[in-house]
């Protein structure tokens, strides 16, 4: 237990008074609330920032993958530590407390660990080894979901309901969990970050939106005082786009627009969701035309769509429920024999993005499509969630002559590589160029000077590229392939192939 000085109380005043009308805050409720901190407060050590180059998330449910020796936080937790420990720094386990239904987001009880999962105990061993990071699902942590509902509409929500969500909070921190996803819920996440970093300073509070980009990007607040961390909701479908098509020009455009977060915020890039591939946030940055082509061809490749009822009665898509891997199984002209490269291709691309990674545990595994799971549920989105049987999974990794084997160990290779490079920091600047719509360029620059160049052929063919083009002044140095250039060279990426450049010193220097 803590004290909390004057100079906080008055800003925990000052910030209550965002969210609801000042006759509400009366001296009783205030001092429930710093009574609560109190409880809660302690010393601990914090880091010097909140994330660094090293960061990245696996996103896996508890059970995703089961054995029969042991409960599935510990199957999970074995299998992190043989097969991840150096590549992942934080683990965001979805729902894993007792629930209704929706595989964990209709939780009955956030104090509880659903005993087919495990217990506390092992998800705090997991905490031992890894950042976690875990859903505060507030709609649903009890029958007072007026509560979230009246903060969706700017209305003040409940205050007695506030403290309870508050004793979750801090719940959660005390158990270990660093990085904690909040819906969006307006008017209330700047209040939920200043007091998650009185208890713990390193928390970061992420918010999970399902509205449109300029939306989203509203969730960082003024200079980025609100989230630490939102998702890149047009993302996936973006890359999608481009690997579908050929041509990088939305992703480039979209891109180049991304406004710079400050240093006190950042993004969380991911590809694959245990939801699916939603369609909304890329509305107004691809037609709707080509995106309807684009779903179709999804639907070819196994995928199903789950549609949205808008306000004149009509359907319009909303999330395309598929495996990442089997999304990019071809391209608009169908199928063919490249899906392994194109899906590292979209890996790669999302990983030289600014922000913090994140690979759901389906994409490291080259997943494909559960229809049995999708059978079995009568549920879309069960097609991307399936249970994997933990020696069957890994004689897949164990089989060199399998995808998933190739798609695992080249994905973590390139996480290894991108955790030692200072350029590719959160916070490091990026510049997208523009090099033709069968390349995806960007740069990111560190403070230190170092600078590295990614270019991503995101077509099915050969491209001939000539380095002068990147208006670079000495020789190069591919961090994934180990090849070396002159800075006058010209050569040709593979379909689907990135190169990571950067000065190379040692040529220089001959």
């Amino acid at each position: 237990m803590g004290t909390l000085y004057q100079a906080a109380r008055e800003r925990i005043r000052k910030l209550l008074m965002e969210v609801y009308p000042e006759e509400h805050i009366t001296g009783d409720y205030l001092e429930k609330i710093y009574q609560l901190i109190e409880e809660n407060l302690q010393e601990v050590t914090c880091s010097l920032t909140k994330w660094d180059e090293a960061d990245t998330v696996l996103i896996s449910y508890a059970n995703s993958i089961i054995s029969d020796r042991q409960p599935p936080l510990q199957t999970l937790h074995a299998f992190l530590k043989q097969h991840l420990i150096n590549e992942i720094r934080s683990v965001y386990i979805l729902p894993f407390f007792p629930h209704s239904s929706d595989e964990g987001f209709s939780g009955i009880d956030h104090y509880q660990v659903d005993p087919k999962l495990g217990n506390w105990q092992d998800i705090e061993k997991i905490g031992q080894d890894f950042d976690l990071m875990a859903d505060l699902v507030i709609n649903h942590v009890s029958t007072h979901s007026q509560w979230f509902q009246n903060s969706l509409k700017g209305e003040s929500p409940d205050k007695d309901y506030y403290i309870e969500m508050l004793k979750v909070l801090f719940f959660y921190i005390n158990r270990g969990i660093r990085i904690i996803r909040l819906p969006q819920a307006p008017r209330i996440v700047k209040l939920f970050r200043e007091l998650a970093e009185l208890i713990h300073p390193d928390c970061v509070i992420l918010t999970e939106t399902h509205v449109s980009d300029g939306e989203n990007l509203s969730y960082f607040g003024d200079k980025g005082n609100e989230a630490h961390m939102i998702h890149q909701l047009p993302l996936p479908p973006l890359i999608l786009y481009t690997l579908h098509t050929g041509s990088s020009k939305h992703l480039s455009q979209w891109a180049r627009k991304i406004p710079e977060p400050g240093n006190e915020a950042t993004f969380f890039n991911f590809t694959a969701s245990h939801d699916g591939i939603r369609v909304r946030p890329a509305e107004g940055l691809i037609p709707r035309e080509e995106m309807d082509q684009m779903v179709e061809k999804m639907q070819d490749f196994g995928g199903h769509l789950s549609t949205k009822i808008n306000a004149d009665g009509s359907e319009s898509p909303y999330e395309i429920n598929i495996t990442w891997f089997d999304a990019l199984k071809g391209t608009h002209r169908g199928s063919d024999d490249l899906q392994t490269e194109r899906f590292l291709c979209s890996q790669t691309i999302m990983m030289s993005l600014r922000g913090i990674p994140g690979f759901y545990i389906h994409s490291l595994t080259a997943t494909e499509n559960d229809q049995e799971g999708v059978e079995q549920t009568g549920k879309n989105r069960s097609i991307n969630r399936k249970k994997w049987d933990w020696q069957e999974l890994m004689e897949k990794l164990n089989d060199q002559g399998d995808p998933a084997h190739r798609v695992f160990s080249e994905t973590k290779r390139l996480m290894g590589i991108r955790t030692s490079q200072p350029a590719f920091h959160p916070d490091s600047p990026q510049e997208i160029q523009d090099l033709g719509e069968s390349f995806f360029a960007l740069k990111r620059s560190h403070e230190t000077g170092e600078a590295i160049r990614s270019l991503s052929n995101i077509t099915n063919r050969q491209q001939e590229f000539d380095l002068t083009r990147l208006d670079n002044s000495g020789d190069l140095h591919d961090l994934i392939s180990g090849r070396d250039f002159g800075a006058d060279e010209k050569t040709t990426l593979e379909p689907y192939q990135t190169v990571w450049l950067k000065s190379n010193q040692r040529l220089a220097q001959r």
